[in-house]
């Protein structure tokens, strides 16, 4: 008996999770509009990710603009590679709390402990396991341990890791890192690679007699399939909901303009420069030996900063002090002006560090519009006072922190102190960039099981089906949904 035929629209973090899963049992084809199947072979040391968002020329990152504020426009990303954002953004894993999964858990009928048993199948901490996504501690040194001793000063508790925000704890950031090299979906879904088609864009869907969807047009073919499944990111499958025949099915979907909820993290940077060196990547970047040296110490497999982002301490916080974990602050070994250099030479020449600040549960939400081939992102940042008194409230914590032994004693100059003291809400609106986390806009247009009410034959699971964010970082959010989705799909489809 010939397979059922399945078609995944988008090669992203979801979309290789699912195919992954239901490769077995179906015959599946995933179709994404990305040109490059991998970045070169250097980019998978985590460090050197980095380099791609400072390419202006390079063409495995997408690069736009997303307008913060009448005064500012500030940069934004996305992947021309297989991968999606599991291989463009950072390696920073965060779990999240119960707390934060309730409102996607009840969507979507969810046991929490459907989500602990997904987790298990798919990372592996401690050492490397096949096709698991593999997670690592970062490195520690003095500066962390004075970051993580202030906090402990301020009543904050110390954990083995950060992963985890049930409650405020600080400790290592957890990578998505094997000995070497960056882990993602790639780690564990290297099969469905071979599923594949690039730099086919989907234009339409088809339909059949009862309105159920019977495969997809692509500027190049036709593709029949008994399935469809939406996996193509926030934007990319709201954008083909709203320019196609889905859109007069999807109940409650509203397209002129689409009122999607979208959200965002904002992210905010406090940069200090440091009286001695704490080897941060400002020193290593001005300095070919440094540089060399820090090459060969990753490639002899000691600890660097190498596996990580620049990001080697957190904190999980309640600054509102109404019982619930609402800010991360990621201690970062490196001060640059604008996130990604966007505002100014980069890296400082000076020996520094800065403290990121990023509220987990925003409540403000914004829009995609749509005219004609063009999609505008409108996030909104900030839009809500609730959000912008909680980040007040984390800057001034931040700013008391720095001044808080021993960490104090690493601090030569608070860059803006005086802005930040006098003027913060004009300091915030300068300073914040995206978090480069979209989320939201159709879980309203879902059933229970990720189908498309209205419309049967189509399921959508990506990014764009969280309402709320489960986590600071979305990246295992978004592979645990594509792992318990695919796994019910198949039970439901074949039972």
């Amino acid at each position: 008996m010939a397979k059922r035929k399945v078609i995944i629209v988008g090669a992203g973090t979801a979309g290789l999770i699912i195919a992954q899963n239901l490769q077995q049992s179906f015959d599946v084809t995933v179709i994404d509009k990305c040109n490059y199947e991998r970045y070169p072979f250097y980019f998978r040391i985590p460090l050197l990710i980095g380099l791609l968002f400072r390419d202006l020329k390079s063409n495995l990152i997408l690069k736009k603009t997303l307008r913060f504020s009448s005064e500012r426009e500030i940069p934004f990303f996305e992947s021309n590679v297989v991968g999606g954002s599991s291989e463009i953004n950072g390696c920073v894993h965060t779990f999240g709390s119960k707390y934060s999964w309730e409102p996607t858990l009840k969507k979507f009928d969810i046991a929490y402990s459907e989500i602990i048993e997904s987790f298990d199948r798919m990372f592996s901490k401690g050492g490397k396991k096949e096709k698991k996504i593999h997670l690592k501690c970062s490195q520690q040194t003095p500066l962390d341990h004075a970051f993580l001793d202030a906090l402990t000063k301020n009543n904050i508790q110390q954990m083995a890791d950060a992963e985890t925000s049930d409650s405020p704890c600080a400790g290592p950031i957890t990578n998505t890192c094997g000995r070497f090299f960056r882990s993602s979906v790639s780690s564990i879904t290297r099969e469905s690679g071979r599923l594949v088609t690039l730099n086919e864009h989907v234009t339409d869907f088809i339909f059949n007699e009862d309105q159920s969807v019977g495969g997809v047009v692509t500027d190049s073919s036709i593709h029949l399939a008994d399935l469809v499944i939406l996996a193509a990111g926030t934007v990319g499958t709201s954008a083909l909901i709203a320019k196609t025949g889905l859109s007069t099915l999807a109940k409650g979907f509203d397209s002129n303009p689409n009122t999607t909820s979208l959200k965002d993290h904002v992210n905010l940077r406090v940069n200090v420069t440091s009286y001695a060196g704490v080897g941060s990547i400002n020193e290593i970047v001005h300095s070919t030996w440094k540089k060399l040296g820090l090459l060969l110490r990753h490639l002899v497999g000691l600890d660097s900063l190498m596996s990580g982002t620049g990001a080697t301490s957190a904190a999980n916080l309640d600054v509102d002090g109404d019982g619930i974990v609402d800010t991360r602050i990621n201690l970062l070994k490196f001060s640059e002006t604008g996130r990604h250099a966007s505002s100014g030479m980069g890296f400082h020449y000076s020996p520094g560090f800065s403290l990121s600040i990023s509220q987990i549960q925003p409540v403000s939400s914004g829009n995609l519009r749509f005219d004609k081939n063009q999609v505008s992102i409108e996030p909104n940042y900030l839009s809500k006072e609730k959000d912008m008194a909680l980040l007040l409230k984390a800057l001034n914590y931040s700013l008391n922190l720095l001044k808080t032994p021993p960490l104090s004693n690493f601090v030569k100059e608070i860059e803006d102190e005086r802005l930040i003291t006098e003027a913060p809400r004009n300091y915030i609106m300068q300073n914040t960039y995206s978090g480069h986390h979209l989320i939201g806009g159709l879980a309203k247009i879902l059933d229970e099981n990720f189908r498309l009410l209205g419309c049967k034959n189509l399921y959508i699971c990506d990014a764009s089906v969280l309402e709320s964010f489960p986590a600071s970082n979305i990246h295992s959010s978004v592979v645990l949904l594509a792992d318990i989705f695919s796994r019910r799909l198949q039970k439901n489809e074949l039972h």
